[in-house]
């Protein structure tokens, strides 16, 4: 299991730089050893591969954190490792008090020391309780359950057939709505792998609609039209209404031309459109007082990168605002504050940011930048943000340290797990370099071999991500990342950041066809290997990249 990402990678590298060496060493102007017993006496050459493979397989990865509203208690979602060291689809929920020093409490639906798929988690308005989603009963088969944060059995309410997904409480604590996709026979997503369809093939797709637990009597009802696709909600500070963005027909191709709407949580379920984007939108926020919806919108490539810029709508309608016009960076998430203000997570260069801003006006006040990446589990910038507008978790990680679960005021917080302590990089150090093409500052970031010798040359990779609605930010690599291995095995590594990637002013972010390699080029070009480029000398470093592999 472990192995099919790197066997592919491997033959996708090799496909382009055939006559280069995995495993690379200096160039020597002396005259060939014969073959003998020297040799024999070679190091053995997969052993910088495997150091980099125990390297990523070991460390624990976390999918999801969310702090409680009242800011006392951080959960979070953490991926369970099978017999064989690498992740079997399995999660597990646990809860900490962010304040004391004790051990974490594992929450399940399962039998005790059973593992199963459970995650998706969303805390009650009074903190006191966690909706989530768990397949206790059926492998595959997720259901709702709500559990005490203190612990105890949980309660299951649903028993849907299909796809269940994104629960989330109502702000009167009486409901909880979450995405349902009756009969599904796959996750949900343009990136999510078909079906194989068998006897007669025909033009079949399944909507994802809103639907409504009364936590009462356990009765599902779903509410949004038949017809209709649902990709993001957000609950009316009344819990009367919701804002969703939405699309008809099939749902894999028609989140590029979705809406936003407001749909009525009564038994009618009335739906009506109130604003039409000229690109695209995502993360529908309700402002605290009720009369505003706030969303990002602009160029972007999938479903999960939001990148783009802070706009707000009347809930009646009306004309969309920017709210941040000339923001030189990008908007990957976003929530209300009690107080009306909008904090937001962002991409700024290659770092992670979060800022926020006042959608009545003013500056933008950035509260904490880093080269890192945090995140509360979506793509991108992001926090989990308690009611107070301050208090928050993330899942902390760059390419130095390993993932691990923190919480606390933003820009001060403090580790919740230690899970990751003797986990350490198999590959170089990493700096975030920036080089100029065509008048416009680029950024990247440049891992170096591991093990590093000045005295001399190294061949270089070039990973392109993929969008180019994205960045590549400092993040512990996922397991089965063939590109880091090349840094533990030799290698220096360019991760670049190009003209349409997220974290530059519009006029970058915009995609232009061709460009992507130009930029990226141009810094593996003998001139920009110069210091003032920030990449090491042409004495330390040949600037031959040995091909560019896509990585997305």
């Amino acid at each position: 299991m472990r192995f099919s990402k790197w066997i592919v990678s491997a033959m996708f590298t090799f496909s382009i730089c055939s006559s280069c060496q995995l495993f690379p060493e200096e160039q020597s102007s002396k005259p060939a050893v014969k073959s003998g017993a020297k040799e024999a006496a070679k190091p053995k050459t997969g052993a910088p591969l495997d150091s980099v493979m125990e390297a990523l397989y070991a460390a624990h990865t976390f999918e999801q954190t969310a702090v409680a509203p009242d800011g006392k208690k951080v959960a979070w979602v953490e991926t369970l490792l099978g017999r064989d060291g690498a992740p079997d689809g399995h999660t597990a929920i646990y809860v900490a008090d962010r304040e004391s020093s004790g051990a974490p409490k594992r929450v399940t639906a399962a039998a005790l020391k059973v593992a199963r798929a459970e995650g998706s988690l969303d805390w009650s308005p009074d903190s006191q309780q966690i909706a989530f989603l768990s397949d206790a009963v059926e492998p595959g088969q997720l259901q709702l359950y709500v559990v005490s944060a203190s612990g105890g059995p949980a309660k299951k309410l649903t028993s849907a057939k299909g796809l269940l997904a994104t629960p989330r409480w109502s702000p009167d604590g009486k409901s909880i709505a979450l995405l349902s996709t009756e009969n599904a026979t796959r996750a949900a997503g343009p990136l999510v792998a078909e079906t194989p369809e068998t006897g007669e093939i025909k033009d079949a797709f399944f909507e994802q609609r809103l639907a409504l637990v009364d936590l009462a009597t356990g009765e599902l009802r779903q509410i949004s039209p038949a017809d209709m696709y649902v990709y993001e909600y957000d609950w009316s500070p009344d819990s009367a209404r919701f804002a969703l963005i939405a699309a008809p027909g099939n749902g894999d191709n028609n989140w590029y031309v979705a809406n936003l709407y407001l749909l009525d949580a009564g038994p009618l379920g009335l739906m009506k459109a109130i604003y039409k984007p000229p690109l695209q939108i995502a993360n529908p926020a309700w402002s605290p007082d009720g009369k505003r919806i706030a969303f990002i919108a602009g160029l972007m490539s999938d479903e999960p990168s939001v990148g783009g810029d802070i706009y707000t709508i009347a809930a009646a309608g009306g004309q969309a605002k920017n709210v941040t016009p000339e923001m030189p960076t990008t908007a990957n998430w976003l929530a209300w504050t009690g107080q009306g203000k909008i904090v937001f997570g962002e991409t700024v260069e290659g770092d992670s940011g979060v800022a926020m801003v006042d959608p009545d006006g003013g500056p933008i006040d950035s509260l904490w930048r880093g080269q890192e990446q945090v995140s509360a589990g979506l793509w991108g910038t992001n926090i989990s943000l308690a009611r107070n507008g301050k208090t928050s978790a993330i899942v902390r990680s760059s390419l130095t340290d390993p993932p691990e679960i923190w919480a606390g005021p933003i820009g001060y917080w403090r580790p919740v797990t230690h899970r990751n302590t003797e986990v350490k990089p198999a590959w170089g150090e990493a700096k975030s370099i920036h080089w100029k093409n065509d008048g416009y500052n680029v950024q990247g970031w440049l891992i170096y071999p591991r093990n590093f010798d000045a005295s001399k040359k190294y061949p270089m990779v070039v990973a392109v991500h993929g969008g180019p609605g994205a960045a590549v930010q400092s993040k512990w690599p996922d397991p089965g990342n063939f590109v880091m291995a090349l840094a533990g095995a030799g290698y220096f590594v360019l991760e670049a950041n190009p003209r349409g990637s997220y974290g530059r002013a519009k006029p970058l972010r915009a995609p232009t066809s061709g460009i992507s390699a130009t930029e990226i080029f141009a810094t593996s070009s003998p001139a920009s290997t110069k210091p003032s480029a920030s990449l090491p000398s042409t004495r330390t470093a040949s600037a031959l990249p040995v091909g560019a592999t896509a990585a997305s």
